[in-house]
């Protein structure tokens, strides 16, 4: 299949803060290189990209991006978890996401979270031709899901997402 890329975020709350050289994002990149995948990280942080790393990935300026729908979305949010503004992020991000695809012209990418480390080559045959998405709602786990139990099988924070789904 085709190479997907890793679509990664980092947000900073004042669009001022800072991506230090031993920031564990670092890490994350060094692992999807290794592997020969594309990654791309979405930010409007100030970076410091450890020497080994430099160029070797791409670096997509959030600000250059302009979400359609954020204008409806930012009126409406309304915080429901104890980490804000980081909670707005989680769905914020989407919207970016879907700018980044929709200006790149990619129907399929593999979202993950800064702090996600990709260990395989990442191609377009993770998914079944035809299929959008598959979500796994039970997994076999008896307990209840929900954002207070900490018990998740479906988290869009790392996953192969297409245009339709995002």
């Amino acid at each position: 299949g085709t190479l997907l890329p890793i679509v990664a975020f980092y947000m900073s709350d004042t669009g001022s803060g800072k991506l230090p050289a031993d920031h564990y994002t670092w890490d994350a990149v060094r692992a999807a290189l290794v592997h020969q995948n594309r990654y791309v990280l979405i930010t409007n942080a100030q970076l410091s990209v450890p020497d080994d790393i430099n160029g070797r990935f791409e670096i997509v300026d959030l600000n250059s991006l302009n979400p359609p729908d954020m204008a409806t979305f930012t009126p409406v949010y309304k915080g429901w978890g104890s980490k804000e503004p980081r909670e707005a992020y989680n769905f914020r991000r989407f919207y970016y996401l879907e700018a980044y695809m929709e200006r790149e012209g990619l129907d399929m990418v593999f979202y993950a979270d800064s702090d996600v480390a990709v260990l395989d080559r990442l191609t377009s045959s993770l998914l079944q031709p035809g299929c959008d998405a598959m979500v796994d709602l039970n997994d076999g786990n008896e307990q209840r899901v929900d954002w207070g139990s900490y018990i998740w099988t479906v988290w869009a924070g790392s996953g192969v997402l297409t245009r339709r789904v995002v």
